[in-house]
């Protein structure tokens, strides 16, 4: 249910959803913060990017993943550009790994053990 609530979010203009999504980002089930990072990276509010930089370092890989995601797409907002478009370089280096992205063999967990 707080997922929904958290995706319903991000067609809403009004400035009060902000607040909750903030919240949200630090609720005990990783799909709640996951959907809250997704929603704050399309809603385009640059209040979200302390937030979401410190989820960078989230337990869950989603939760990581979709703050990276919605930091680019801030980003790319910020500079005009389209915010579906390609990641913008300035971040690659300070938000994303260096292998987001690319594609893996089928069966590869990426452990070069």
């Amino acid at each position: 249910m707080r997922t929904r609530v958290a995706r319903a979010s991000a067609d809403t203009p009004d400035r009060s959803a902000l607040p909750p999504l903030l919240e949200m980002l630090h609720d005990t089930a990783w799909e709640v913060r996951a959907q809250a990072a997704k929603t704050l990276g399309q809603r385009g509010d640059a209040a979200a990017v302390e937030p979401l930089t410190r989820r960078l370092t989230d337990l869950s890989w989603w939760v990581r993943y979709n703050s990276a995601g919605a930091l680019a797409a801030l980003e790319r907002m910020a500079s005009g550009a389209s915010p579906r478009g390609a990641v913008a370089g300035s971040l690659r280096p300070r938000y994303l790994p260096a292998n987001v992205g690319r594609a893996r063999p089928r069966g590869d967990t990426g452990n070069d053990a």
